[in-house]
């Protein structure tokens, strides 16, 4: 039996249920459960027992309790693992340098903390006119990568290269609002 269905019909009814899967998928991306998150430290070995309760329930809790089950306990683990490596490193006559974006190692002592110096603006470097021309280029000139000593701030510039980059002053201002930061000029000297 041939089922008379109108090609159009059928295709319109496919783009729908894939936009229906892409936007199920986009909303699920961005969220998890602790169930899951038990289920990725068990894949990722964490299968101990701590007073007949696992330890990936126990940790999914406190990262819970923290309010910051959304960042995943993986990033949590890792975080754990390079302050614990950090630490150990520290207690022996080693050079080790750790590059990571991980929170917390600046509270470790025994430690020399360096961060790329950043970029190098001139006084007066106009972020609305001319010379934000030259993009890369003008980055790689601009950025000094040098190792300097830091107390754990971060320099914060993803605006200012984005705007090196050419990005939208209308772009630019939306992020500065959502971020709440200065205005431009003060933002590109600090």
């Amino acid at each position: 039996m041939k089922l008379e269905l109108d090609n159009g019909q059928v295709r319109d009814c496919r783009n729908a249920a894939r936009q229906i899967a892409v936007d199920v998928q986009n909303f699920i991306e961005t969220r998890t459960t602790e169930t899951v998150e038990r289920a990725v430290l068990r894949l990722m070995g964490i299968n101990d027992v701590w007073d007949g309760v696992p330890m990936a329930n126990i940790i999914v809790e406190k990262i819970t309790d923290r309010g910051e089950l959304g960042n995943g306990a993986a990033y949590w683990l890792g975080n754990a693992l390079v302050k614990a490596i950090a630490h150990w490193l520290g207690q022996g006559k080693s050079l080790t340098l750790i590059a990571t974006h991980f929170p917390g190692l600046s509270e470790l002592t025994d430690i020399t903390r360096l961060r790329v110096a950043g970029l190098t603006l001139e006084a007066g470097f106009d972020l609305s006119g001319s010379s934000l021309r030259g993009g890369l280029e003008q980055i790689n000139r601009l950025m000094n990568y040098a190792l300097v000593p830091s107390t754990g701030e971060v320099p914060q510039e993803a605006l200012k290269i984005a705007a090196l980059l050419g990005l939208s002053p209308e772009i630019l201002a939306k992020a500065r609002q959502e971020m709440g930061a200065s205005s431009p000029q003060e933002e590109l000297m600090e």
